[in-house]
This record gives structure tokens, sequence and C-alpha cells, in this order.
């Protein structure tokens, strides 16, 4: 079963006896157990965001507020019922296939605060991603399917180069080409 595919990357589930038999396939050059994506688990979420960051409210009463701005959480799992970003969700895309987490002490949820904290009037989109294939899916998705402002990816993908050349590193930098605006 194909779970997702990202440039020439494909991440299937096989059964162990059709292994040998893909891999003698004409175009596979490898087969590997998936690059899974390096989060955080803090604990429980309590967003710190405004003092964290030095945001005042001053930028807030001035209009500087995220009013008309979208952006996108991609990340590890979020908890969508938090009273804090729920009404400010437009949007879910699980590239993980299991459904929202809903969890109370996810990292994304923590991420997603953040941006609540510091653009108050923000819509976020969030995207759940388990392994590199999927983040570089979630980065096209982003590039080809919204008009997304601004994108933030806080967790490790741990596929390389790590010399900014990667197929993920290419793939943000189209973003970025096309107007998303992207914090890694």
């Amino acid at each position: 079963t194909v779970g997702s595919r990202f440039g020439g990357s494909i991440a299937a589930s096989l059964p162990p006896d059709a292994i040998e038999a893909v891999a003698g396939e004409p175009g596979v050059e490898s087969i590997r157990k998936p690059e899974p994506v390096v989060g955080a688990n803090q604990g429980d979420v309590v967003s710190e965001g405004l003092s964290a960051i030095n945001v005042s409210g001053e930028l807030h009463d001035a209009g500087v507020n995220g009013s008309g701005v979208t952006v996108a959480v991609v990340d590890t799992g979020f908890n969508v019922s938090n009273t804090e970003i729920d009404h400010h969700v437009a949007g879910f895309e699980d590239f993980e296939g299991d459904g929202m987490d809903n969890e109370t002490s996810l990292h994304g949820t923590a991420v997603a605060e953040l941006v609540i904290d510091t653009a108050p009037e923000a819509s976020i989109r969030l995207y759940e991603v388990e392994t590199s294939t999927q983040v570089g899916s979630a980065v096209e998705h982003i590039t080809q399917n919204t008009s997304v402002d601004v994108a933030t990816m806080s967790l490790g993908v741990l596929t390389g180069p790590f010399d900014g050349a990667s197929e993920i590193d290419r793939a943000i930098d189209d973003s970025a080409a096309n107007g998303t605006a992207w914090v890694v």
C-alpha cells in the first residue's frame, strides 16, 4: 500500500515476502525503512508565547495581529480541540493516515499556540507528518493547493545531504519562490 510520494521516493507498506520482488523491479534503486522526523515531547503543552518572544500588546493594539494571514504548521501531532487554537483552524491534512491525534501533549499544538499568541487573528492550517516523505508531501501540498502566507516546521528531518540541497530543501525553496515565507 502506497502511503505517500515525494520527489523520487515512495513510502509504502509491503509484506516481507514481497520486498525482494519489488527490489528487483526496474527503476527501484533501494528499499529502506522510513526516515522518521524528530519532534519534541515536552509533556503537557503550556504556551508562554508572548512573554518568551517579547511580543507586547502594543503591536496587537496597533493592528499587527495576523488579520488576513494564513499560517501552515507542519508537525507530528495536534490537539484541535485545544481552546486556544480550535477556532483558528482553517484546515487539517493528515499525511500519517491515522486521523487526528487530539492528545493533550503534542508538540504541534504548542507550535500552533505560539502562532496564535503572536498573531491572534491569523488562520492556521495543520499538517500532521511522521516521516521525511510525508514532510515533502506536506510542503508540496502547501505550495500547490493553498494560499498559505507563512509556514512553520520545527522538527528535524534526518535526510541528507545536510547542505541545503536535499529534496525537501528544494521543495521549501520552490514554496518560498511561490510566495510562502518559511520558518524552519
